[in-house]
């Protein structure tokens, strides 16, 4: 399982490869890194996926790290999508559109309803 840790930090020289540093030291492999401006000015937002195996002890290390700002770790009910029942099916679209469009095919070719 995958995890994402996301951190702010300080938009300096180096920051970001000290950082990235802490998770090469302890021998976990970045699965996806992710780095932006932060709303913020001076500041970085990096988002890195890692296997779950040591997400709480790299969190206690970038929390330590002179640079670190802040240290997020989403929970499972933050990431969880939205369930599928409220989001409108595309069969139920289709269904909806498919009655103004009327034609039909056949052997011959397509033949407009309206035309005939």
């Amino acid at each position: 399982m995958h995890c994402t840790i996301t951190a702010a930090l300080h938009d300096r020289p180096g920051v970001l490869n000290r950082a990235v540093a802490l998770f090469h030291s302890r021998g976990v492999a970045i699965d996806a890194l992710s780095v932006r401006a932060a709303e913020r000015a001076g500041e970085l937002r990096m988002s890195v996926v890692v296997r779950s195996d040591a997400v709480d002890a790299l969190t206690r290390i970038l929390t330590r790290a002179p640079d670190v700002i802040s240290v997020e770790v989403p929970t499972v009910a933050e990431l969880s999508p939205a369930p599928a029942s409220r989001a409108p099916s595309r069969t139920a679209a289709m269904a909806e559109t498919s009655g103004a469009y009327p034609s039909r095919w056949q052997a011959d070719g397509f033949v407009d309803e309206d035309a005939a």
